[in-house]
């Protein structure tokens, strides 16, 4: 049993999320990454929220994960912001090489 760790319901239960992953680390089994804030739940494309990807992506780098990245985007154009979503993860991966 595995852990499903979703960042946006994290970032809006007001969770460290970098802190999160450290601890868990290899017992999580999977990613739902989207963005939202910590005042109103949401599942949104990237870069529209709150969420600090780059230092969860440095968590996950630093506890050597290898759980399956999911984009967990809910919106009226979900191709576009998919697309969005995995250009922006890319650049947080570049911009913050850890």
């Amino acid at each position: 049993l595995q852990i499903a760790y979703d960042v946006s319901n994290a970032e809006f239960v007001g969770e460290d999320q970098p802190d999160a992953i450290r601890r868990a680390g290899k017992r999580i089994g999977q990613f739902h990454l989207s963005d939202g804030t910590r005042t109103q739940w949401r599942h949104d494309c990237i870069g529209l929220g709150t969420v600090r990807f780059h230092e969860i992506l440095n968590a996950i780098k630093d506890a050597e994960i290898s759980a399956s990245p999911i984009l967990e985007i809910i919106s009226s154009s979900p191709l576009e912001d998919l697309a969005a979503s995995a250009g922006a993860l890319k650049q947080h991966a570049t911009d913050y090489p850890n």
